[in-house]
């Protein structure tokens, strides 16, 4: 049996518009329960499309990972919270599940801005940084200040040569 959330009605199954076979496997011994592993694919899902969207738009390395990381952390929190079988942290009522997910969110946070920080750093110090396609463009050199031509040392050699 796969682990699950606290009971609800079939009408709030029926509400998040789940095909009927998972809502039927959702009917254990009398009752309806939140179907967790379902809510954990699809955030998962939803989490893997905002890395793909955040990839050419990140700034330093590492920051997908952090993503992951952070975003795994708030959404395993939610989930947990959900579920009914959960170890607790002595009589706190609070589950270690949910307090390591937070620890993992927070430090994701904290980790993301101080390397925020040390690229927006960097890039102020003339040091290489992944920019979007279209702020590299406009950041680009100006192609239109022409310099006058510089003699080769080769060149230079056959001008003496000549003379």
């Amino acid at each position: 049996q796969e682990a699950h959330g606290g009971p609800v009605t079939r009408e709030f199954l029926e509400g998040l518009f789940i095909p009927d076979f998972i809502i039927n496997h959702m009917y254990i011994e009398g009752v309806y329960y939140h179907p967790t592993f379902l809510y954990e694919c699809l955030w998962n899902l939803a989490l893997v499309a905002l890395m793909v969207f955040v990839w050419k738009y990140r700034k330093f390395d590492g920051q997908i990972s952090l993503l992951y990381l952070g975003g795994y952390g708030l959404g395993r929190f939610w989930i947990e919270g959900i579920r009914t079988d959960q170890l607790k942290i002595g009589n706190t009522g609070i589950a270690v599940s949910q307090a390591l997910a937070l620890v993992m969110f927070i430090g994701a946070v904290i980790v993301t801005i101080i390397a925020l920080k040390r690229a927006k750093a960097k890039a102020g110090q003339g040091i290489d940084i992944v920019l979007p396609d279209k702020l590299a463009k406009e950041v680009s050199v100006d192609d239109s200040i022409e310099e006058e031509p510089t003699e080769t040392a080769s060149e230079s050699t056959k001008t003496t040569e000549k003379q």
